[in-house]
C-alpha cells in the first residue's frame, strides 16, 4: 500500500487488525470502504491460516466479498484457508525456501 502511494499509484487498500483500537476511531480496519467492494486479501506468511481467516471475518463484517488470498510465504495455513471454501494462491512455501 505504501510502497504504490509513493510511487503515485494508491490502491484502495486497506489494513486489517486483529482487534479495534482502543483509541482513535477504535475501528478494526483503516483504509477505503470496504461496503459492498470484492477484495483480496494478501498475508506475508501463514502457518495455521487463524490471522487469515479472522481478517476474512473483519472484511466480511465491514461489507466486503472476499474473493480469495494471497500468501507470500505458504507455512501450512492455506490447508485451513482452502477448508474455509476460500481460493487461496501461495508465491512460495516453506520448503521453497529451506
Amino acid at each position: 500500500m505504501a510502497a504504490a502511494h509513493k510511487n503515485g499509484r494508491p490502491l484502495p487498500a486497506v489494513a486489517i487488525r486483529k482487534e479495534a483500537k482502543k483509541h482513535g476511531l477504535g475501528r478494526r480496519t483503516e483504509g477505503v470502504d470496504l461496503a459492498g467492494r470484492r477484495v483480496l486479501l494478501v498475508e506475508d506468511t501463514s502457518t495455521t491460516g487463524g490471522s487469515l481467516l479472522t481478517a476474512v471475518e473483519a472484511a466480511r463484517a465491514e461489507g466486503a466479498e472476499v474473493a480469495g488470498v494471497v500468501l507470500l510465504v505458504d507455512r501450512g495455513g492455506s490447508r485451513a484457508i482452502a477448508e474455509a471454501g476460500l481460493p487461496v494462491r501461495s508465491v512460495f512455501t516453506a520448503d521453497d525456501l529451506l
